[in-house]
């Protein structure tokens, strides 16, 4: 039977190796579209706890963005990867650390721009002035740019990462 949005088939699991099971299943997301997804664990239970969290993240994140597109402003795409990066696992104090930085040094400039207007021609210059700033400053407004606009080309909205093209430059 069909699947319903927000929902998934069973579950599969098989043996790696010893002490590793991956679990795999195939969910629908709220677009109506399916998608497959994995998770390793240690044992078959916890491969199959590990797969159901990574359903309902996922689930979680494509809320989020909904209604969100090419024309919608940096800043709302950056809540969206805020909240994939609050669910995703990472520590307290790393996610603290990024927010902060997106906060401080990004969204002040970009926040309203539309992300579809956001080119590798348009950051050079604001990369340029946060280096000048510091050499750390630079690096982590780098990274926190490539990792708002790698979430938002893999998740549709833009079609491809300008950050690519700016990294291969330097």
């Amino acid at each position: 039977p069909a699947l319903a949005p927000g929902t998934y088939g069973t579950i599969s699991t098989s043996q790696l190796e010893p002490g590793k099971v991956r679990a795999s299943a195939r969910y629908r997301r709220w677009d109506g579209n399916r998608r497959s997804v994995t998770a390793t664990g240690a044992t078959e239970p916890a491969a199959r706890r590990l797969l159901v969290g990574r359903i309902w993240q996922l689930l979680q994140v494509e809320r989020a963005l909904d209604g969100v597109s090419g024309a919608s402003p940096f800043g709302e795409v950056a809540e969206a990867w805020l909240f994939e990066l609050r669910t995703g696992g990472t520590s307290d104090d790393a996610r603290a650390n990024v927010e902060h930085m997106l906060r401080q040094f990004v969204l002040p400039t970009l926040h309203r721009v539309p992300i579809d207007e956001i080119t590798a021609e348009s950051l050079e210059p604001f990369l340029a002035r946060a280096f000048s700033v510091s050499a750390d400053r630079g690096r982590l407004t780098s990274g926190i740019l490539e990792m708002v606009m790698d979430f938002a080309a893999r998740n549709g909205v833009v079609s491809v990462n300008p950050m690519v093209e700016v990294l291969g430059r330097r």
